[in-house]
């Protein structure tokens, strides 16, 4: 029998991509408020052949209880937890959301501490968005200062602390990722930017900050790669290991306004 891979927040665009990389290998557990992704018009991908897909909100605990048993996970084998459950609003405002994703985070790892082998490793999905600016010239490294300057980088980074903070025996896995896009963009900020300068708008010409500042980016497809990639790198291997996914070089807002007006 394969192994089973869960993927808690299935749904949105890099769950879409990973459970197209990891059908050939696992049976998929797929988890999220709804049963279709949300990106399939863009990806193509809406089902898997053979995939479990089950409708949860994983800010509720008695609704990840009431999964658990439906999905008779502590007889399964589970090779590996992918948690990609978050909230994410550019109005940049307080939202009971935020704190329910990380409530729903404490009780799945506790969960998963009791009932899993602990072999089994847990890979979270963070953000180099909750890590404080370098200066021009230094990498960010996996434990470079972090930051919450706004409510979403806020709330990964209590996230995170939950999540090295748990008390359970299997491998805990963070990657902190770059800026995510697609062939299609699906990146909002950027993909506005890049609308600015190439239709000409005066807002293309405006950035409250040096040009020659930047982000760094990573394709979806290199996400899910990553992801895939560390289910056997950690397997067993227990405590926490941060990672930082994405290009080795930032992308300067420079370099994006004269691609743009190509």
């Amino acid at each position: 029998m394969a192994k089973s891979l869960l993927i808690l927040g299935a749904a949105g665009l890099i769950g879409t991509e990973i459970r197209r990389a990891a059908a050939a290998e696992y049976e998929l557990l797929c988890v999220d408020l709804v049963a279709t992704p949300a990106s399939a018009g863009l990806t193509g991908v809406t089902s898997v052949v053979g995939e479990e897909r089950y409708e949860v909100d994983l800010g509720s605990p008695a609704e990840i209880d009431s999964f658990w048993t439906d999905a008779q996970l502590e007889a399964r084998e589970i090779a590996a937890v992918i948690h990609l459950a978050a909230y994410y609003d550019f109005r940049n405002r307080p939202d009971p959301r935020y704190g329910r994703v990380v409530q729903g985070l404490a009780h799945l790892l506790k969960r998963i501490g009791d009932s899993l082998s602990p072999n089994t490793p847990f890979l979270f999905a963070s953000s180099m968005a909750a890590m404080a600016p370098t200066d021009p010239g230094h990498k960010q490294v996996a434990d470079s200062p972090r930051a919450g300057a706004w409510e979403y980088p806020r709330h990964k980074r209590e996230a995170e602390a939950t999540l090295e903070a748990a008390a359970i025996p299997q491998p805990r896995i963070e990657l902190v990722l770059a800026a995510v896009y697609s062939k299609w963009c699906e990146l909002v900020p950027l993909y506005q930017h890049i609308e600015q300068v190439a239709r000409r708008s005066p807002l293309g010409w405006f950035y409250p900050g040096s040009a020659e500042r930047g982000l760094t980016y990573v394709h979806v497809g290199s996400v899910a790669d990553a992801f895939l990639r560390a289910i056997g790198a950690f397997r067993g291997k227990g405590g926490v290991h941060r990672l930082l996914i994405g290009e080795d070089r930032p992308v300067t807002y420079l370099q994006i306004h004269r691609a743009a007006r190509r």
